[in-house]
């Protein structure tokens, strides 16, 4: 019989129950709702209901991943009750600002969530069998149900789904798939003893310069044909470059926290660029 844990105030406090510790995952989600907003150009009272709900539905992932680990043996049974409660007010919250979100007159944007659900269960069959630090595609799908938040916010602002909403989730998701790639990269040239050769550097690097030039030439063909600004080049050009420095720069021995945050920056320059180039348009 599995020993009895007893509830403590003091554990349910703590920061990583609640909060996730993934700057690179905020990034994720809030670099593509400030797009939408941008490229809207406008604000109006459903913006903080959307935010709330995004963010909620951001958050509910932290205790969820603490339940199924702690399930799974691999924390303390005392951290699952805890944390099904900072579930269970995020879900409320979810709940509610759906409900707002519905009675305010933007109920077709809920739609945008539907797919994190099953991404949701995969990510946690994930974690329940140890797989989640090596599987770069749930990472990669993840980032794609992130990037919603774009067409999102730019509903809400518009007051309907366009065209543009879509092309702002593909823009966002192309960039975010590209920066989970390169987030990769760089935490495995931080497990090196030393600065391996240039042609190494290069070999090792490839997927991720692939998926940048990728973003690089699609933009451009977008731009070209008329789908999207002649500007939106720029955004991903830039963040060529800066995938290259990481490719000949290896991130050896340097803290994953450290790299959380130049990655945040590097969406930030990404989302200003990017909102310039409509904005411009």
């Amino acid at each position: 019989m599995a020993p009895v844990t007893r509830f403590s105030w003091a554990q349910f406090w703590r920061r990583r129950l609640a909060v996730p510790g993934d700057h690179g995952g905020w990034a994720l989600w809030l670099g593509p709702f400030a797009v939408g907003i941008g490229v809207a150009g406008g604000w109006n009272e459903a913006l903080p209901l959307l935010f709330a709900l995004g963010l909620a539905a951001f958050m509910v992932w932290q205790p969820a991943v603490i339940v199924v680990k702690a399930l799974a043996g691999r924390r303390s049974r005392a951290d699952v009750m805890p944390a099904l409660i900072w579930m269970l007010a995020y879900s409320s919250l979810i709940a509610a600002g759906s409900l707002a979100l519905t009675r305010a007159g933007h109920a077709t944007v809920l739609w945008f969530g539907a797919p994190a659900l099953p991404v949701l269960g995969w990510q946690l069959a994930l974690v329940a069998r140890r797989a989640e630090r090596d599987h770069m595609g749930a990472d990669i799908v993840g980032a794609g149900v992130l990037a919603l938040a774009a067409p999102a916010a730019h509903a809400v602002v518009i007051g309907q789904i366009t065209g543009t909403a879509w092309m702002l989730w593909a823009l966002c998701w192309f960039q975010s798939a590209a920066a989970v790639v390169f987030v990769f990269l760089r935490l495995a040239q931080r497990r090196l003893s030393e600065i391996p050769e240039t042609s190494v550097r290069w070999r090792t690097g490839r997927r991720a310069m692939l998926y940048h030039g990728f973003n690089v030439i699609g933009s451009l063909a977008l731009a070209l044909l008329g789908f999207a600004p002649r500007l939106t080049v720029v955004p991903f050009a830039a963040m060529w470059v800066y995938a290259v420095y990481g490719v000949l720069r290896p991130a050896v021995g340097v803290r994953p926290t450290r790299l959380g945050f130049a990655q945040v920056g590097a969406t930030v320059v990404f989302s200003v660029l990017l909102i310039t180039a409509y904005r411009l348009a």
